[in-house]
């Protein structure tokens, strides 16, 4: 006799006792049911966001050493074009060799591109759910509006510098040589020669260069303290929760 077969009839002969071992039975099987349910839907829900961490961790391995060598590019730009502003400014010396006028033609970085396809579904409360995630998505979104105040700062400060090769070409002057990597296009790359004297006998120049180089010391630290940072926080986030030693880089 089935179950229901069986409360029917323990109703109709009112034995109570026995109708509601069985509707007992039938409650227990059902909140069984919903239990193994909401575990095979918590372990699948589990598996889906380590395998998110886990592409995550290999995107963020990808991206640091892009991220590290810009960084230490604008850097170096920033130390080159610092060492000929100051020759330009302070008259310590009575000429410029090609390198010093190339670091004129270089300096000027594009405003930075960095992300990768996984950072708008970690901040995503719905993606990742589990409390035990809320340090990695609050890592994620920071350096997601991180990003998006680095951006609108690089073009603010970009929009207010003067190109020195545009704006003065007949101080720097464009001039193609051979190049020494047979890669690069047509064999030749740009250079430039430049007259110190008639730099510092150009107002407009020198003006023009004291505001560049600001603007590249403030895009420069900020970078640093901005992307690299937020980017370094995130890394430690996802290593926490995948349980692996976060190795901090060299330098």
């Amino acid at each position: 006799m089935s179950l229901a077969s069986r409360i029917s009839l323990a109703v109709k002969h009112r034995d109570w006792s026995a109708a509601v071992v069985d509707i007992g039975v039938v409650a227990i099987g059902i909140l069984m049911a919903l239990a193994v349910d909401r575990w095979q839907s918590e372990r699948s829900i589990a598996a889906r966001e380590v395998l998110l961490l886990q592409k995550t961790h290999d995107e963020i391995i990808v991206l640091e050493p892009r991220v590290s060598s810009l960084s230490e590019s604008m850097h170096t730009n920033l130390v080159r074009f610092g060492n000929v502003r100051n020759h330009v400014l302070t008259e310590d010396q009575d000429s410029l060799s090609t390198a010093d006028c190339e670091a004129l033609l270089y300096y000027r970085l594009a405003p930075t591109e960095y992300s990768f396809s996984t950072l708008e579904q970690l901040q995503n409360p719905e993606t990742l759910r589990t409390s035990r995630y809320a340090s990695v998505r609050a890592a994620a979104r920071a350096l997601l509006d991180n990003q998006k105040f680095q951006a609108d700062f690089e073009k603010l400060l970009y929009a207010r510098t003067v190109d020195l090769v545009v704006g003065f070409p007949n101080l720097l002057p464009v001039h193609l040589r051979p190049a020494n990597d047979p890669n690069d296009i047509d064999g030749y790359v740009p250079t430039t020669t430049c007259q110190l004297h008639d730099m510092r006998g150009n107002r407009a120049f020198m003006n023009a260069l004291h505001r560049d180089y600001t603007v590249m010391l403030g895009v420069t630290s900020s970078y640093d303290e901005v992307i690299v940072a937020s980017l370094n926080r995130l890394h430690i986030a996802i290593d926490s929760a995948l349980g692996v030693q976060h190795v901090f880089p060299q330098g």
